[in-house]
């Protein structure tokens, strides 16, 4: 199942309140989906805002990790379809934009979302 928005830790709501967003280190994952860089560039970018906006987060922190992570989780990682891959790369590159208050409620990032977790089955 492809959700970014439920790996959120609940913890963060208030962290959010307390720290605002900012910035974080960049680094490399190794190669995901059909060798990809566009998708690790988008979740490159995701992961750095995520880890602005809950920096106290084991997700998110360091970029590195955090695309390894992420890119295993939602499979990623595996022989993934074009369109999995176009729809995920769409999702990353639309919420890695978003304020740290709209990961919480519905944005404008919500049908590609949708369309990513459509695309990118994961068993």
């Amino acid at each position: 199942m492809f959700n970014p928005k439920k790996m959120i830790p609940p913890l963060a709501a208030g962290a959010l309140a307390l720290t605002g967003c900012g910035g974080d280190e960049s680094g490399s994952a190794g190669s995901g989906g059909s060798g990809g860089s566009d998708l690790e560039d988008a979740l490159s970018a995701w992961c750095m805002n995520l880890a602005g906006c809950f920096p106290n987060s084991p997700y998110y922190q360091p970029t590195g990790f955090c695309i390894s992570y992420h890119l295993n989780y939602y499979c990623l990682d595996e022989s993934i379809t074009p369109e999995c891959e176009a729809a995920a790369i769409s999702y990353f590159t639309c919420s890695a934009g978003l304020e740290c208050a709209d990961f919480y409620a519905p944005d404008e990032c919500d049908d590609e979302g949708a369309a990513a977790e459509a695309a990118c089955p994961c068993p």
